[in-house]
């Protein structure tokens, strides 16, 4: 067996599996970052093993599609279509999380013949990124906003010439382009480009690993060139990158907020706060990437949360953004407008 240990925010991340290559992979995508403070509050045992007989059984009420809980209150079975699942509650500040993926005859075939029909169809790198992201990543999301208090926003974020600054915005929208133009060229500090932790006086780096497709060899070469980037999972289609971590940037209290758009030139409106915080829960609620949107978010019954989670967020979302700076940013993609970005989010 083999095993990678995580330090998150006061959570304990242990994993075990069978599989060499996708420990590599959770290795290559979830960073430490607790190094320095190894105590922890909360811990996570994830076990996930391949070519297992099941384990696993359907449990004895339905909350859902394919989610299922036993009449101990206690444990969560899940049926995805890739793998097996289970959530157990071994105490209120440990939880134990198995998972099993099944190969059969049928299902190799289906897969071989996917290969061969679509261009850079990759059975694997869809698995392991299900894996990691159903049975470990989620978890530490759904424990860290309702144990912790720390909420997910989906944006990017910078420390640029003393401020920080955050990036708001919906998929493809430029979060990542305008984060990474303004490290690249402004020697500023990084929080992350799309899963932003933050309380109601901080934000908190999250860094998730850069999936650029293989087709983007400007962008690929851009990455292997430069010290803030390390190549460390290759893929079929997606060649993954991590960030160095002497360029992520310490919790911070952020000074401006921007709500990312585009538009056929650059541009910057201000808008009120309570317009940044309904376009903040307006975008979360879309992105179905984050926790609320996963089996994690069952662990409601195996856990009591003696709180309004959405009007905590609210609350805490107020707070963080109170006397700030808010403003819309209209981005144009095309690259001779790209360089007056810095000079666009001056305040």
């Amino acid at each position: 067996m083999y095993r990678g240990l995580f330090l998150i925010y006061g959570v304990k991340v242990t994993l075990t599996t069978n599989n060499m290559e996708f420990k590599n992979f959770v290795l290559a995508t979830l960073q430490n970052y607790d190094n320095k403070t190894p105590d922890y509050k909360f811990k996570i045992d994830v076990c996930i093993e391949f070519n297992k007989d099941s384990q696993i059984k359907k449990s004895k009420f339905r909350v859902g599609n394919g989610i299922f809980l036993d009449d101990t209150d206690k444990k969560i079975a899940i049926q995805h279509k890739l793998f097996l699942g289970e959530f157990i509650k071994n105490s209120d500040d440990n939880l134990k999380i198995r998972g099993e993926v099944r190969h059969t005859i049928k299902k190799t075939i289906k897969n071989a013949i996917k290969s061969i029909a679509i261009k850079n169809y990759s059975y694997k790198e869809m698995l392991f990124h299900q894996l990691y992201r159903e049975l470990v990543l989620m978890p530490v999301f759904w424990v860290l906003r309702n144990k912790f208090g720390k909420y997910l926003m989906h944006a990017s974020a910078v420390s640029h010439k003393n401020q920080t600054l955050v990036f708001l915005g919906n998929d493809g929208v430029g979060k990542t382009t305008i984060a990474l133009k303004l490290l690249k060229n402004e020697g500023s500090l990084f929080f992350g480009d799309n899963f932003l932790l933050y309380d109601s006086n901080k934000i908190h780096p999250f860094i998730d690993t850069l999936r650029v497709n293989k087709k983007d060899i400007t962008a690929i070469k851009s990455y292997e060139g430069s010290p803030v980037f390390k190549k460390v999972y290759e893929g079929k289609s997606r060649t993954h990158f991590n960030f160095n971590l002497d360029y992520v940037s310490e919790s911070a209290t952020p000074t401006h907020f921007f709500v990312l758009k585009q538009s056929s030139k650059n541009y910057k409106t201000t808008i009120t706060k309570d317009q940044f915080i309904n376009h903040t829960l307006a975008i979360n609620d879309y992105v179905k990437e984050f926790d609320n949107y996963s089996y994690a978010s069952n662990l409601i019954f195996l856990y009591d949360v003696h709180f309004n989670v959405k009007e905590q967020e609210t609350k805490f979302l107020s707070k963080l953004v109170s006397d700030k700076n808010c403003f819309v940013l209209g981005l144009n993609n095309k690259n001779d407008q790209i360089d007056s970005l810095p000079k666009l989010i001056e305040v």
